[in-house]
């Protein structure tokens, strides 16, 4: 039996990542949650995760505001790292800042997203990776 992934959320504030954590139960989707509480911390664990396959992240997802993280770097030093190419990355945010969007996107995420109070949107995108994943390990 294959291990389940964790979605990493590098997220400052323990009250956003809880209610993440419970809206992705009460949606069903029964992935552990590896808090990162800043920028260092997020560097630091996927370097010593890289040979790891077992501790692949299934997603990661970044808060637009980090203690010790600027997005626009940490993306392109992630995507240098070969083992994290195709590692889905979102940033989740309260912006709606478009030329923000743009470089973000830029940079490497996949997504940016508009934070909400029932995260409604990264819940329908993480139901279509799992849903993805599956379909390419048959």
């Amino acid at each position: 039996m294959q291990r389940s992934r964790a979605i990493v959320v590098a997220d400052d504030d323990r009250n956003d990542v809880v209610l993440l954590a419970h809206s992705l139960k009460q949606a069903g989707i029964h992935k552990s949650i590896r808090w990162i509480r800043d920028g260092d911390q997020l560097v630091r664990y996927l370097s010593a995760h890289r040979d790891k396959m077992r501790k692949m992240p299934f997603l990661l997802v970044m808060d637009g505001t980090v203690p010790r993280l600027d997005t626009l770097k940490t993306l392109p030093w992630i995507r240098e790292q070969p083992c994290y190419l195709n590692l889905w990355v979102t940033l989740l945010t309260g912006s709606d800042d478009r030329e923000q969007r743009r470089r973000t996107l830029q940079a490497g995420a996949n997504w940016y997203l508009k934070k909400t109070a029932n995260f409604k949107d990264l819940i329908r995108l993480v139901k279509g990776l799992i849903e993805l994943e599956g379909q390419s390990a048959r």
